[in-house]
This record gives structure tokens, C-alpha cells and sequence, in this order.
């Protein structure tokens, strides 16, 4: 049982926050298919990271783990909900992409200890037609996409600063995790061979008014 294992290896190691490894499950696609990820380095160890460690740690990877940003792999303790519960209803913008970042962010600000554990998959389902696919769909969808990601990362910011975590290595960090996510955009509208270049110079055009 997927919570069964990651419960246990809480409460066995005493931690605040227990990751596992998952599986991307593109279920409806045709025809079926599944990706894994052998070689994420945080598959490959076992790491137990504590106090100030675990949000270095985690801004260190600015996103370049999905595993790491993700929240469905993960089991929090409930005093840390409790402790982050007053930052998040403080967050007002609506939030397609980046809300797990931030979730992360206002969790782990807060945690002790965080340990991971293999073994145990989580089979994330991945739908064509979800939100945070196919961003450049559409002209708004895209637009929509480069201002969550600024919105997010400002509102990261403020609560970084709110409890005194801000400091230069943590502004730094928050820029360039800010700054993978757009210029992974960018690359989905590079790479889209339906966009024309005269509708890439627009979008650009208006990303760079967010």
C-alpha cells in the first residue's frame, strides 16, 4: 500500500516529509505508455536532509527534478499544513501552473527533516487536455502560463521575506528557479512548428509586458 510504506518510513526515521519515486502514466494516450526515470539522481540515493538543508537543497534544483517540485509524491506532516495554512490563504492570484512549487515552498519552509524512500511508485496520470499541458494551445494559454510562473515566484518571494528566509542565497535561488521555468516555456513555443515566426515575435511581444 502506497501510504502504508510512506507513513512507515515517517514515522521509522522521524521525519516531516517523506518523498518517493513515481511513474508518469500516459494512460490515454494511443496507444498506452509509461515513463520512468531511472537516473534521477535522487532516485539513486537515499538522503536524509535537515533544518535549513531541505529548502537549500530544494532550491538548489530549481525545478530541474520534477520529483523534488511535485507534491502528489510526497506525505507532510500535518503540523506543517498547520504552520503554512495562514501564507496560503493569504494567496489570492489563481494558480494553474507553479502551485505545486509553491506548495512545496510553504511546506518545507517549515519542515525538520526530510527523507525518501524507493520502491514505492506513485503513477502519476498524465491527460492531453489538462491545464498544464499543451500550453501553447492557445495565444492565451500560453500568456496564462508566463504569469503564473511570475506570479508564483513573487508571492514566493513575499513569504520568503515574511519569514526572514529571504536573505541573498534564497533571492538569488528563487530568480533562477523563476528563470528555468520561463525559458522551459520559451522552448515550447520555440519548438511548436505550428506558431509562425510573426505570432512568436507577438507572444514575445506580450510575455515580455508580465
Amino acid at each position: 500500500d502506497f501510504y502504508y510504506q510512506l507513513v512507515k518510513k515517517a514515522l521509522d526515521s522521524n521525519a516531516d516529509v517523506v518523498m518517493t519515486d513515481f511513474v508518469f502514466n500516459f494512460k490515454y494516450d494511443t496507444p498506452p505508455r509509461m515513463t520512468y526515470y531511472p537516473l534521477d539522481p535522487l532516485y539513486l540515493t537515499d538522503f536524509c536532509w535537515e533544518n535549513e538543508e531541505i529548502m537549500k537543497n530544494f532550491f538548489e534544483y530549481h525545478g530541474t527534478l520534477f520529483s523534488l517540485h511535485a507534491v502528489w509524491n510526497k506525505i507532510y506532516r500535518r503540523t506543517l499544513w498547520e504552520q503554512a495554512q495562514k501564507y496560503v490563504e493569504e494567496v489570492k492570484t489563481p494558480l494553474i501552473l507553479c502551485e505545486d512549487i509553491l506548495m512545496n515552498i510553504f511546506l518545507l519552509a517549515f519542515a525538520k527533516k526530510m527523507v525518501n524512500t524507493h520502491g514505492v511508485r506513485f503513477y502519476h496520470t498524465i491527460r492531453s487536455e489538462s491545464e498544464s499541458c499543451n500550453i501553447t494551445v492557445s495565444e492565451q494559454k500560453i500568456l496564462n502560463a508566463f504569469q503564473n510562473v511570475k506570479d508564483a515566484f513573487d508571492v514566493s518571494l513575499a513569504f520568503l521575506t515574511q519569514i526572514e528566509k529571504a536573505g541573498n542565497f534564497f533571492e538569488e535561488k528563487n530568480r533562477q528557479y523563476y528563470e528555468s521555468l520561463v525559458a522551459a516555456y520559451f522552448s515550447y513555443i520555440q519548438n511548436d512548428s505550428s506558431i509562425s515566426s510573426n505570432k512568436r515575435l507577438s507572444l514575445y511581444e506580450k510575455i515580455s509586458c508580465i
